[in-house]
């Protein structure tokens, strides 16, 4: 946590230099983009770092009953995009709708899987306004 702050804070000093107003364009020079291709990398490897030490934590207290879902899976490697969005994007929602209103609607009420599917989308409707 403390070195994706500490990246935040140096990536701003280095938008501050560039003397930015907010109605200008950007344009950085090369060496600008350089740095800051670098502290997003240590950005993204830091919060990775983070969510991984949470998870185990998780894992470990919960004497493994429990996981930390992550909120993507390398999205990257989508194949279609119903995989990009039923799979990939957004799990904890996806995880959330599928246990709560899809599979009790096929069990519980015994509905198609084509009403099930209908009541899933309304409530993440409802939960995305």
């Amino acid at each position: 946590m403390l070195a994706a702050a500490t990246t935040q804070i140096l990536i701003l000093r280095i938008l501050e230099d560039e003397q930015l107003k907010s109605d200008e364009m950007i344009h950085f020079t090369s060496a600008t983009y350089r740095k800051l291709l670098v502290l997003f990398g240590v950005f993204v490897v830091a919060n990775s770092w983070q969510q991984d030490v949470q998870g185990l934590l998780i894992y470990l207290v919960t004497l493994g009953r429990y996981t930390m879902l992550s909120f993507y899976d390398y999205v990257f490697l989508s194949s279609s995009l119903k995989e990009f969005w039923g799979r990939r994007y957004n799990r904890l929602v996806n995880h959330l709708i599928l246990h709560t209103v899809y599979i009790p609607a096929q069990t519980y009420h015994n509905y198609s899987k084509r009403i099930s599917g209908f009541l899933a989308f309304a409530v993440s409707g409802v939960l995305h306004s």
